[in-house]
């Protein structure tokens, strides 16, 4: 990638972290409940702050990050209106008669398609894996323990505070609703393996110019 390229890509990245400060502070306006607010924030900006204080040490693509981006979008929405009361999905629950409000499902499915894409390029781009069946197992396995940390968040969370308690864990009812989020985490994942791979690959191979 020539300096040209990477200044534009610089300058795209910054559009992206200006665009999740509006969404954080957009968010932060009346929120359903300010304590879920508080609780379900925290990992986004944990999230962004880590891959920016790690941005100098190790530049992700431009791929990987407008996907990050979606994803913490995704994370401040269900933030502000927490994962049972999201008003778009309210609707879709009237309108074809849904048990609950399926958010929850999207942040999860989220919570293991772009994570996969971001252990992906890791693994590959520090030579750690080659594509091999141990190095998808390895992805899937970072996919699962992000996902068991998640649900552990909320418990916690809902140690602290009862009051929002349903806002945090979001169980509308489901007895299984833990299990069902750590699968939707694996679908997620897979979903990107399976149909971001090659498009992937190509942006990774136009920063390391060796093939994937």
């Amino acid at each position: 990638m020539n300096s040209k390229d990477r200044s534009e890509n610089d300058y795209k990245e910054r559009r992206l972290v200006l665009g999740l400060i509006i969404v954080l502070i957009w968010s932060s306006i009346n929120p359903e409940d300010y304590f879920a607010w508080v609780m379900l924030t925290i990992p986004s900006l944990i999230y962004a702050g880590v891959l920016i204080a790690t941005h100098t040490k190790f530049k992700f693509t431009y791929f990987a990050y407008v996907l990050v981006f979606i994803h913490i979008v995704i994370l401040l929405i269900g933030a502000k209106y927490t994962y049972t009361f999201n008003p778009l999905f309210e609707k879709f629950q009237e309108i074809f008669n849904l048990s609950r409000n399926h958010y929850d499902r999207v942040g999860h499915l989220a919570q293991g398609f772009v994570p996969a894409i971001i252990t992906r390029e890791f693994l590959l781009r520090k030579g750690y894996y080659t594509k091999s069946k141990f190095f998808y197992v390895t992805v899937f396995a970072f996919v699962i323990a992000l996902s068991a940390s998640w649900e552990l968040l909320e418990f916690f969370a809902t140690i602290i505070s009862n009051n929002s308690a349903e806002y945090m864990l979001s169980t509308q009812g489901d007895f299984w609703d833990t299990q069902w989020d750590m699968v939707m985490a694996i679908i997620g994942a897979a979903l990107a393996l399976v149909f971001l791979g090659k498009t992937h690959d190509k942006w990774i191979q136009s920063i390391s110019k060796k093939k994937i």
